[in-house]
């Protein structure tokens, strides 16, 4: 968790809210240290995120990962 908020104090910090709670920096933190590669990796298999989110994010966050 340190890595992840390495010099963090406000959410601000985290970067783009790319879906509801959940941040451009943690994003990039799966990809680099969880190997994420796509939205299901980041949304059901590295957290429980997917199950809360509105129908379609899994789109979204693919296109947000394909475009960064």
């Amino acid at each position: 968790m340190s890595r992840l908020l390495d010099g963090a104090t406000t959410p601000a910090d985290l970067g783009e809210e790319v879906l509801p709670g959940l941040h451009a920096r943690e994003i990039e933190y799966l990809r680099r240290e969880e190997f994420a590669v796509s939205a299901d990796d980041v949304l059901f298999r590295r957290s429980k995120l997917g199950v809360h989110l509105p129908a379609g994010s899994a789109a979204r966050l693919d296109a947000w990962l394909a475009r960064h």
